[in-house]
């Protein structure tokens, strides 16, 4: 994977891409969570074969995290990820890209496709943060969702998945753990309760992913 920076006001951004694309996979865009560490290493380097078997990855650091400076601000991260997004897209010729955010990001994923829904063609919550926050608005969509969530998850309540039924909205469930509207599950009793539902079950995480990409 190779470093770019973006230069602005707000500060230095950087993310990450393979060199090349020789397959023409299809861009998607991973925004993680909210630690102030890198969690490049600890979220989706141990997945980067599945990842990279099935996207032309860019993993991002949000200003103030990892190799980014800057403040942690909603909306200058948000015009930095679009930016991004168009550049990368530009870059490998593609109209449209998969964004994928897991924690505290799924509202950075959610936001880019409620602000750009042409750029944006399909979209992954991975143990999503605030969801209640933005549901309405992606009600109001039509494009490819799908949610990853361990029903037992330690720190984002698999009881806000409620709203979701209730609000009509769209989408595909993968769970750790059996829930009657689940629509992929597997053994809990050999899962430890996690808030990492793709390092917990990568397997699953691929089902998940190959969601997005069909």
């Amino acid at each position: 994977m190779q470093s770019h920076y973006l230069e602005s006001d707000s500060g230095r951004f950087h993310y990450q891409t393979p060199e090349t694309n020789f397959h023409n996979l299809p861009v998607a865009i991973f925004i993680h969570g909210a630690s102030k560490k890198s969690q490049h290493t600890k979220f989706w380097a141990p997945l980067i074969d599945i990842i990279s078997s099935h996207t032309y990855p860019v993993l991002t650091d949000r200003y103030g995290h990892g190799k980014s400076t800057g403040p942690d601000d909603l909306e200058s991260n948000t015009a930095a990820i679009t930016k991004i997004i168009s550049t990368v897209l530009a870059d490998q010729k593609q109209d449209q890209a998969i964004v994928i955010g897991r924690s505290a990001g799924a509202y950075f994923a959610a936001q880019q496709a409620i602000d750009h829904p042409k750029m944006v063609n399909a979209l992954g919550l991975i143990a999503p943060a605030g969801l209640s926050s933005y549901l309405s608005e992606l009600v109001k969509l039509h494009l490819n969702l799908s949610i990853l969530w361990d029903i037992d998850d330690p720190v984002i309540s698999f009881s806000n998945y409620s709203k979701v039924q209730s609000s009509g909205l769209d989408h595909r469930l993968f769970t750790i753990g059996t829930f009657e509207f689940s629509s992929k599950w597997v053994d809990h009793d050999q899962i430890k309760k996690s808030h990492a539902p793709e390092l917990a079950a990568p397997s699953l995480f691929e089902n998940f992913l190959v969601s997005l990409v069909d």
